[in-house]
């Protein structure tokens, strides 16, 4: 049985866990310029190294992009896209 009066203890990162980020192209529907998504998720563990949650530790990325890395990554994201088009002929 928990003990819902025990005193809890703040549970405090202290290490990176794992970074990821997230390239996505959307597929074309109708002619439709495709959706092209930047994601992040930060992965913080404790000195335990248990899963620490922040409400900040996922999202779109765009926000923190200049608007020179956001067309980089989208010219990236055109070419990978090609070249998957190339593997379908």
């Amino acid at each position: 049985m928990v003990d819902i009066f025990s005193k809890q203890t703040a549970r405090i990162a202290t290490k990176i866990g794992k970074l990821t980020i997230q390239l996505t192209v959307y597929e074309e529907e109708g002619g439709e310029t495709p959706e092209k998504g930047i994601h992040y998720q930060i992965v913080l563990k404790d000195v335990n190294g248990n899963t620490v949650r922040y409400s900040a530790d996922r999202g779109n990325l765009r926000p923190y992009l200049t608007e020179n890395q956001i067309t980089t990554i989208e010219t990236f994201l055109d070419n990978m896209k090609t070249k998957a088009a190339e593997m379908l002929t």
